[in-house]
């Protein structure tokens, strides 16, 4: 059984920290749709919210723990 963790709806801009976070949600959500292939590894996409997302773009995250954005 998985229990629930309180989760605030914050919504706040996205700081560096959440960029791993952030790459796994996606990750996750690719896993769970039977139609949309892989086609990066999830390391790979962690390293593109590293370096590129969260470092060149305004990203805006919802809750603590984050739980979207």
């Amino acid at each position: 059984m998985i229990e629930a963790v309180p989760v605030s709806t914050t919504i706040r801009l996205g700081l560096a920290s959440d960029a791993v976070i952030c790459a796994d949600i996606l990750d996750n959500w690719i896993d769970a749709q039977d139609w949309m292939p892989r086609i990066h590894s999830k390391e790979d996409v962690r390293e593109f919210y590293r370096d590129f997302v969260f470092s060149d773009r305004e990203v805006w995250v919802i809750g603590t723990p984050v739980t979207g954005f």
